[in-house]
């Protein structure tokens, strides 16, 4: 029965320091990331009261450039993979019920449809690719309207109009 007790003591003594030495890693780590996130912060945030441009920011461009490309291409792919299937379903739902004389110009149409839709999913795709924005450009800003001087005022006369 002693050992019995001393068995347990010891797991739980064992499981005790186990987690405990987890927990103080985690601390530490996230101790280090938050003070890192706020040298990172303060580090941005000075560039940008100096009117540099941030590092990380063609870096974010380039990612979401990708997913976007990875998203179309994706999409497209789904899209002309959906309508083959649907053509091969109608295909296979017909074959058995219709007349064969009927049946060429139905499929034709069903294949058709599918191919064009699909051909229209794949087009976009590459076309919405091809449009992507030039990164070194930005929107120019609107240029301020010069201010006239003062000895460009007119002074606004009313018409004359015909008294009649």
């Amino acid at each position: 029965m002693d050992d019995f007790l001393w068995m347990g003591v010891s797991a739980a003594v064992t499981l005790l320091v186990f987690f405990g030495g987890i927990a103080l890693l985690v601390l530490i780590s996230s101790r280090s990331e938050a003070k890192e996130r706020e040298l990172a912060h303060t580090e941005r945030m000075r560039a940008l009261e100096l009117g540099q441009p941030l590092p990380d920011a063609e870096v974010a461009r380039a990612r979401s450039d990708a997913s976007r490309a990875w998203a179309r291409g994706l999409s497209a792919a789904a899209a002309s993979l959906g309508m083959a299937g649907a053509a091969v379903g109608a295909t296979a739902l017909l074959v058995g019920r219709d007349e064969p004389r009927t049946l060429l110009p139905l499929l034709s149409v069903i294949w058709g449809v599918c191919g064009l839709v699909a051909l229209i999913a794949v087009s976009v795709g590459l076309g919405a690719a091809r449009r992507r924005d030039v990164p070194g450009k930005r929107a120019a800003p609107p240029e301020q309207p010069a201010e006239l001087p003062a000895t460009a005022i007119r002074e606004e006369v009313a018409p004359h109009s015909p008294v009649g």
